[in-house]
């Protein structure tokens, strides 16, 4: 029986439909655990590294290239078997890339990591590459485990950068004031409401996010009007399009379009009214994952 009609015929009712799907596709090992520890009993944690280019984001979507879906169809090749799962620790948007990624690897069978790493990168494309694997156990929840999540978005500002750079880099070509972007990146420091800074038809249970680190970032010496950098931002989770929308905000400030005192009074506000336009997603890497326990 597929999976909606097995919640209708056991709870009833179209919310309570809605909700236990909705948590059976974000985790289906949480929702079942004894049913998938006794059929898929070996967990891995595997780091991955991918330029986000060439694919329509993480996430395994019908008719589309996705990373999540060319990792699928090589472990199923290199396992021999489909008696796996794949669970990402996030979902990455489309052009998004990864310098530090995650997933488990839930498998029927064990495997030995050195030589599991071996065999998947050798077959997948030049654009995807397996870091490590470790095996953790069962209890370990790639999703509710992450205690941090690190990106980091690159930009230029003045000079138009090489075309090879503009694959992986924002271009702004506005002279901007950057000490004024500075002292703004520093006002999503803490724990706040970020719902005017996800697109307008995102709903969640809660727009509440914890900001640990925000700053901009230089990478070589800035000369008046040229910036070449990146944007840092680390916290406990974010919302879609999140990281990209507080960029957005901060180039908005330091045009001059808006105030600090106005973003300020986004993060407080209860109107759900995006306070700037994201910016492109190339430019956008997810540097690092902090685990809780490892």
């Amino acid at each position: 029986m597929h999976f909606r009609g097995v919640c209708f015929f056991l709870f009833g009712g179209k919310a309570v439909i809605c909700a236990w799907e909705a948590q059976f596709r974000r985790n289906p090992i949480t929702f079942f655990p004894p049913l998938f520890m006794q059929q898929r009993p070996y967990q891995y944690l595997v780091f991955l590294q991918y330029l986000g280019l060439r694919y329509r984001g993480w996430q395994k979507q019908a008719g589309q290239k996705t990373v999540q879906g060319q990792l699928e169809r090589v472990i199923r090749f290199v396992l021999g078997h489909e008696e796996f799962t794949v669970l990402g620790a996030g979902r990455t948007d489309s052009g998004v890339s990864a310098a530090e990624g995650a997933f488990a690897l839930h498998s029927a069978e064990q495997i030995h990591p050195e030589s599991f790493l071996q065999g998947v990168n050798a077959m997948l494309p030049a654009d995807i590459l397996l870091l490590r694997c470790q095996e953790v156990p069962l209890t370990f929840n790639i999703i509710q485990d992450v205690e941090q999540k690190e990106y980091r978005y690159y930009f230029r500002l003045g000079a138009k950068p090489a075309p090879l750079e503009s694959a992986y880099q924002g271009y702004f070509a506005e002279d901007l004031a950057l000490e004024a972007l500075q002292a703004a990146a520093l006002l999503f420091e803490g724990t706040h409401d970020f719902r005017c800074f996800c697109p307008r038809q995102k709903t969640s249970a809660s727009y509440v996010r914890t900001i640990f680190q925000s700053r901009i970032v230089a990478l070589e010496p800035t000369e008046k009007g040229n910036f070449n950098g990146y944007y840092q931002v680390r916290g406990t989770g974010f919302l879609m399009h999140q990281v990209r929308m507080m960029l957005g905000a901060l180039l908005a400030v330091g045009r001059g379009e808006k105030r600090a005192e106005d973003l300020k009074a986004a993060l407080q506000t209860e109107k759900k009214e995006p306070f700037a336009a994201a910016v492109p997603a190339h430019g956008l890497v997810l540097h690092r994952l902090h685990f809780r326990g490892l």
